[in-house]
């Protein structure tokens, strides 16, 4: 007997997921399991402790990608345009 496929939860992994290039190509980016890129997926979010190291490598790629996307954004609420992040040397706009 098959096991039931995990149920997804939406969040914001999974757009983050789909800009590095889907599943296998976010874990060869950021040098992780795909197993944990998957956990991502499904579960719906990157934990933050990995968000400096998935920006990182998404911006070594040329991979356009922002601390803000990590986080759901309230319904109706725009984002601040202009804003530029630091991280240890790596900048993101």
């Amino acid at each position: 007997m098959r096991k039931p496929k995990k149920a997804r939860t939406p969040g914001p992994a999974q757009g983050i997921i789909a800009k590095l290039g889907g599943l296998r190509r976010a874990a060869n980016i950021t040098a992780l399991p795909s197993s944990t890129v998957q956990y991502w997926h499904d579960c719906g979010f990157i934990p933050s402790r990995r968000a400096k190291e998935v920006l990182e490598a998404a911006w070594k790629h040329g991979i356009p990608l922002e601390p803000h996307e990590f986080v759901e954004q309230p319904a109706g609420v725009a984002r601040p345009s202009g804003i530029t992040y630091h991280y240890g040397g790596t900048t993101g706009s």
